[in-house]
């Protein structure tokens, strides 16, 4: 590891810590020549052939940055390293893919975090809002099955067919069999390149506004509804529920901020919007526990079932 990162800085190692193990990327935290990095460990599996338009998406957004923000914006972009190659990937002797970028200074949040952190979660997803509007050219989607509910309902389909009866979850199907059709049925207005992955655990921090967004990967199109609902989702479900009172800080955050507030069709549907997400990630993680927990690894036994039921809840 330490031959990457010199490949990646050209500084010698001093100290790196494993600071998520997540199921799809592994990623460290680099001290080098006495500067910070972040080094990351892609799911070769899942992006071995699309790193082209990871290059090609991840470019393009820093260009609408640069296009979108006024000189001396606070927003930050991740400055992707380039290897001594000259490439943006790092490919090791075992076909490994490693990515590298100066470490940016702030705090993450999750769903404990207080109003002020959750209306500038808001304000900050109306400004990446804004400035993906300025990217010129057509994005290519890594991930394009992602949103793809129909999909996921399929692959639950096909997973429950072969489940072993003592792990499947009556409540869990019920809600599933109760609201697929009215979900799959769902349409949403409006249609532009959103992040894909917008929960607030991928929104960076600094004095009470966000800076950054990370995780930049899942760009996509379509309804700026889906941004939303998932960050929604992400910052106000925990084990009680799903709490509307901060749903409605985390709004009042997107349109307070200057940037192009929801339009009133746009407001109509946002429930409609939250459901459908919540019904999605309920549904994978449901599928993943009748598959044997191979995409959503368990960091105790029976955790995607609960995970499950809690999404599935929220949809209703």
């Amino acid at each position: 590891m330490k031959k990457i990162i010199f490949g990646f800085t050209g500084k010698k190692t001093e100290d790196c810590r494993l600071i998520s193990g997540g199921h799809i990327n592994r990623t460290w935290a680099v001290t080098a020549g006495g500067e910070r990095f972040i080094l990351q460990k892609l799911n070769d599996t899942l992006f071995d052939s699309r790193l082209q338009a990871m290059e090609r998406d991840y470019l393009l957004y820093v260009r609408a940055c640069g296009e979108a923000l006024p000189e001396g914006d606070c927003w930050e972009v991740p400055r992707w390293l380039k290897d001594r190659q000259g490439d943006h990937f790092h490919r090791d002797d075992d076909g490994g893919i490693w990515r590298c970028y100066p470490f940016i200074p702030g705090q993450t949040a999750d769903a404990s975090c207080d109003s002020d952190t959750l209306k500038a979660c808001g304000a900050g997803l109306a400004k990446l809002h804004h400035i993906l509007s300025y990217a010129e050219g057509e994005a290519a989607p890594v991930l394009p099955d992602l949103h793809n509910t129909a999909k996921y309902h399929d692959e639950y389909l096909n997973a429950l067919k072969n489940a072993d009866e003592k792990i499947r979850e009556p409540e869990a199907e019920r809600i599933i069999d109760k609201n697929a059709e009215s979900i799959l049925s769902l349409t949403f207005p409006g249609r532009q390149l959103i992040h894909g992955d917008a929960r607030i655990g991928n929104a960076l921090f600094r004095n009470s506004r966000q800076i950054a967004m990370l995780d930049l990967d899942s760009f996509m199109y379509g309804p700026r509804l889906l941004d939303i609902a998932d960050c929604m989702r992400s910052a106000s479900i925990t084990d009680a529920g799903l709490d509307r009172e901060r749903c409605g800080i985390l709004l009042e955050g997107y349109q307070t901020s200057g940037f192009r507030k929801l339009s009133p069709e746009e407001l109509d549907a946002l429930p409609a919007a939250l459901s459908r997400i919540c019904f999605e990630l309920g549904l994978r993680y449901y599928t993943d526990r009748l598959r044997g927990n191979i995409y959503f690894p368990e960091t105790r036994p029976g955790e995607n079932a609960e995970k499950a039921r809690k999404y599935l809840r929220a949809c209703i």
